[in-house]
C-alpha cells in the first residue's frame, strides 16, 4: 500500500468521519489507536521502534534535570539506529517511502523524539503528560512522511480542538492539491510524459538529455515530496491541527540560502536549530556550522558518500552566497551608501532564479549517480559533450 493508494484514502475518510462523529474526549485516544493499528499493520518493526523511543525518552525526560550525559547517550543511540537503516538504502532520491529499506516512518518520528529531549533538557516544553507525548509521537498524518512537526505547536492544538467547518475544507482540498501534484503531475507528466519525450531526443545530444534528466529529476522530486507534504498538512488540518508548511516556492527563490529556507522547511530549520545553532556555539564558526548542518540533512536522506558530497555541495553554496552579501554590504558602508539597494530588475531577478534553479539541478546529479566518478562523467558530458 502506497501513501497515494485509494486505500489510504478510504482510511483518511474513515479516521476524520469517525473522528469528529466521536466525543470530544475519545478524539486523541481514537488517532492514537488508529496510528499504533496502522503502523503495526504496515510494519511492525516500526511500530516496535516507536513504542521503545516514545517510552524510553519520556522516562528519561520524567528526571528533574536530564544529566548531558544521558542525553547525549540517547541522541547518539538514536541517530545510530536510524544511521543503521539509512546505511542500507539503496533507492532512487524519488522513493521517498522507502518501504522495504527501513522501517516506516522512523526518519521523522526519531527526530522529533530528539528534539523534544533537547527542548525538554532546556526546559522549553509546556507542562505536559505521558499522555500528551503519546498522542504527539503516534499522530497519524505526520507518521510517515512528515513534515517533522514540533511539540509546543502540536500541544497548542491539541488543548483547543473545535470543530470549524471551514478548516475541514481547506483541509479536503490540501489533500486532493497533494493527490494531484503526485499522481497527476509527478507520476504521469514528469515520471512518464516527459521522461519520453527526453527519451525520445536524438542520442547524439548527450548533452542536452543529461542536462534535462537533471532538471526533470528535480522537480519531479519537489512535487512528488511537496505533494506528500500537501496531504499530511490537509489530513492534520482536517483533525484540527495545524502542522507547518513544509514548502514555499523554492524555485522562485533567488539564491541558493533562500532556496534552503523554502526547501522542506522541517528538516532545515530542525538541523538549524539543533546542529547549525550548537556548532556555532561550540566553534564560533557560522562557516563550518553550515557545512556540518547541510551535511546532516544529506546524510538525513542517506547515509553514503552520495548524500554526504550533496550536502557539503549546498553547504558550500550557502556560504559563497553569504560571503558575497557580507562582501557587497561592506563595500557599500566603504563608499559611504546607506540607502537600501535598489530592487533587482525583473531580466536580474529572472537570471537569479535562472542560476539558483541550476545548482539545485546540477546537485541532483550527485545523488542520482552510484559514484562520483559517474557524476563527473556526466557533468562532462553535460559541459563539455556538446563541443564534439
Amino acid at each position: 500500500m502506497t501513501y497515494t493508494s485509494l486505500i489510504w484514502l478510504a482510511i483518511m475518510i474513515s479516521i476524520i468521519g469517525v473522528y469528529w462523529l466521536l466525543p470530544k474526549q475519545a478524539r486523541s485516544g481514537f488517532i492514537v489507536i488508529s496510528s499504533i493499528s496502522f503502523l503495526a499493520y504496515i510494519s511492525w518493526i516500526s511500530a516496535l521502534y516507536l513504542t521503545i523511543f516514545t517510552i524510553g525518552s519520556y522516562v528519561l525526560s520524567c528526571v528533574k534535570r536530564i544529566p548531558k550525559l544521558a542525553l547525549i547517550t540517547s541522541v547518539v543511540a538514536i541517530v545510530g539506529v536510524v544511521a543503521f537503516y539509512k546505511s542500507q538504502l539503496t533507492n532512487s532520491p524519488t522513493d521517498l517511502l522507502h518501504d522495504l529499506a527501513m522501517p516506516i516512518g522512523m526518519s521523522y518520528y526519531a527526530f522529533r523524539v530528539i528534539h523534544y529531549l533537547i527542548d525538554k533538557y532546556r526546559n522549553i516544553l509546556p507542562a505536559h503528560g505521558f499522555y500528551d507525548y503519546i498522542c504527539y509521537l503516534f499522530f497519524i498524518p505526520t507518521l510517515l512522511v512528515g513534515p517533522i512537526h514540533r511539540f509546543t505547536p502540536f500541544y497548542t492544538d491539541h488543548q483547543n480542538i473545535q470543530w470549524k467547518a471551514n478548516d475541514l475544507s481547506t483541509g479536503i482540498e490540501r489533500i486532493l492539491i497533494g493527490y494531484f501534484k503526485i499522481v497527476v503531475i509527478g507520476n504521469f507528466i514528469f515520471s512518464k510524459f516527459l521522461a519520453l519525450q527526453i527519451g525520445s531526443i536524438d542520442p547524439s545530444n548527450q548533452s542536452l538529455i543529461l542536462y534535462l534528466e537533471a532538471v526533470r529529476g528535480s522537480l519531479n522530486l519537489y512535487i512528488q515530496f511537496s505533494g506528500y507534504s500537501d496531504i499530511a498538512i490537509g489530513f492534520a488540518m482536517t483533525l484540527g491541527y495545524r502542522v507547518m508548511e513544509n514548502f514555499n516556492n523554492p524555485f522562485m527563490k533567488t539564491n541558493i540560502a533562500e532556496f534552503w529556507r523554502s526547501w522542506h522547511i522541517s528538516l532545515t530549520s530542525w538541523s538549524r536549530d539543533y546542529i547549525y545553532m550548537s556548532m556555532v556555539g561550540l566553534t564560533r564558526n557560522p562557516y563550518l556550522a553550515t557545512l556540518v548542518s547541510l551535511t546532516a540533512v544529506g546524510i538525513w536522506h542517506e547515509v553514503s558518500l552520495r548524500y554526504i558530497i550533496w550536502g557539503f555541495y549546498h553547504g558550500l553554496g550557502i556560504i559563497f552566497v553569504n560571503k558575497l552579501q557580507k562582501y557587497i554590504r561592506k563595500r557599500r558602508k566603504a563608499k559611504g551608501i546607506k540607502n537600501k539597494p535598489a530592487p533587482d530588475s525583473l531580466f536580474i531577478k529572472f537570471l537569479k532564479i535562472f542560476a539558483t534553479a541550476n545548482y539545485f539541478f546540477f546537485g541532483y546529479i550527485i545523488i542520482n549517480q552510484e559514484s562520483l566518478m559517474d557524476t563527473l562523467r556526466v557533468y562532462s558530458i553535460i559541459f563539455f559533450g556538446w563541443m564534439k
